[in-house]
């Protein structure tokens, strides 16, 4: 007889339907799960929030792909509240913000045990940083050759992911619940 009962499942976290055919767990395991759902990086302009649009690049000199702003767009009044809820941002700092969060929570939350626990693994910032270095909030990882940014080749994927925004995690939870504690490591 074994200690773990260890069950795989292949589902879309942010998809409700496909999570209702999962069990209930005693314990959760995100690693570096949350940084892959879709997040913007936001800013505050004349009183608004604004989505900062980036353009990915080739920089040939350092031989690694960089991300350039290329222009904002404003975020809808239902995004702007969601992030207002957790995150007064002052004029010219950025931050990383997901539509999805929320979602993804509600989701595994009510696969998890009412005695259950939820551990999540990713990098975190814990405040905005200046708009100047918005870029260092996303990351690309897993590309091969520079021209996979413009050819989508299906075996040369480039990944995008962001730093998640560790205060609306927190925010998220505790709506849900959850006694949330964050540990840095």
């Amino acid at each position: 007889e074994s200690f773990f009962n260890t069950e795989f499942f292949v589902a879309d976290v942010l998809n409700n339907e496909e999570m209702k055919d999962i069990g209930m767990f005693k314990l959760v395991l995100m690693n570096e799960l949350i940084d892959d759902i879709p997040h913007m990086v936001v800013t505050i302009k004349n009183k608004h929030y604004r989505e900062i649009v980036f353009k990915p690049t080739y920089d040939e000199e350092r031989a690694m792909i960089t991300f350039s702003k290329s222009g904002l767009r404003k975020l809808s009044k239902e995004d702007s509240d969601k992030l207002e809820a957790f995150c007064k941002l002052e004029e010219g700092k950025a931050i990383t913000f997901s539509p999805s969060l929320d979602d993804l929570i509600a989701n595994v939350s009510a696969r998890l045990e009412r005695e259950g626990a939820l551990f999540i693994h990713d990098y975190f910032i814990r405040a905005p940083v200046e708009e100047r270095r918005a870029s260092s909030l996303r990351r690309i990882y897993g590309y091969k050759m520079p021209d996979i940014l413009y050819e989508r080749k299906p075996e040369e994927k480039v990944q995008i992911t962001a730093d998640v925004n560790l205060s609306q995690l927190l925010f998220g939870l505790s709506k849900e619940g959850f006694n949330a504690v964050a540990l840095p490591h």
